[in-house]
């Protein structure tokens, strides 16, 4: 399930709706929301051009860690650090 949720995470910090997906892989509204829901994957061989659709590594797609930095203007401060 890593995938599904990490899928999820990187479109919605980069706000790609599932039409867009859909549209740029040739496939479905409905496909693309399976992708994110953990239903289904996408075919193997689309996955490094679903990379630089979405200007991730394959790595932030497979992780089970956290694949992508928050949003900007989200970041914590380290004690002591001072805004810029």
């Amino acid at each position: 399930m890593p995938f599904a949720k990490n899928l999820d995470l990187i479109m919605k910090n980069k706000k790609i709706s599932n039409t867009e997906l859909a549209t740029k892989f040739f496939t479905t509204c409905a496909t693309a929301s399976r992708w994110r829901n953990g239903v289904s994957k996408p075919p193997l061989e689309i996955l490094p051009e679903l990379c630089i659709f979405l200007g991730c590594s394959l790595e932030d797609l497979l992780s089970t860690s956290n694949p992508t930095p928050p949003p900007a203007g989200s970041e914590v401060r380290q004690e002591g650090e001072k805004a810029v």
